[in-house]
């Protein structure tokens, strides 16, 4: 590096959480909304066409040293079809639960083995690192989770020209017999 310090990565919904306040057994809620220009900016991290609503309701309890957050979120939103290419409209409702505990290092050796290890096996585990949660981040995170990765509107098919159907033995459906085939 030539002395420049690099650019502090800052999430674009972001509504911190300041957990270290929390007692033992106390519970919270928050409503979350992501404004214009924070879902123009998801759309760019998650190549959106557009992203028309994000909200979550948030519980959040501590437990001990860990604080467990859990709700649902929803999103309107548009993708682009992996077929057609043209947009597509969707609407998501998302349930989460995530426990961030202050005593999972992730760079520990242990780490794979603590989360194998869970009593509340099926929850998300991560890392709880400081005093503050970003529920916006959360959100975000898990939205981004839940994104259909190959988005496809109804009806939509391959044209038949580029669809390659593999052959009855397992040496002919090889990428390289394929490959041999389309050779001139």
């Amino acid at each position: 590096m030539t002395g420049k310090v690099a650019a502090e990565w800052r999430p674009e919904f972001s509504r911190p959480l300041d957990v270290g306040e929390l007692d033992d057994g106390e519970e919270g809620r928050r409503h979350v909304t992501a404004g214009p220009d924070e879902r123009h900016a998801l759309c760019a991290r998650f190549n959106l066409v557009g992203l028309d609503r994000l909200e979550a309701d948030v519980d959040f309890v501590r437990r001990g040293r860990v604080v467990v957050v859990a709700g649902r979120l929803e999103a309107d939103l548009t993708q682009t079809c992996v077929v057609t290419l043209e947009p597509l409209a969707a609407h998501l409702e998302e349930p989460f639960i995530i426990r961030f505990d202050p005593d999972l290092v992730p760079e520990e050796a242990d780490f794979a083995e603590a989360l194998a290890d869970d009593p509340l096996d099926g929850d998300d585990i991560q890392p709880l690192v400081g005093d503050v949660i970003d529920l916006g981040e959360v959100v975000s995170e898990c939205l981004g989770l839940a994104l259909d990765p190959y988005p496809r509107k109804d009806g939509s098919a391959l044209d038949p020209r580029y669809v390659i159907e593999p052959a009855g033995d397992s040496s002919e459906s090889s990428p390289f017999a394929v490959l041999k085939k389309l050779k001139l």
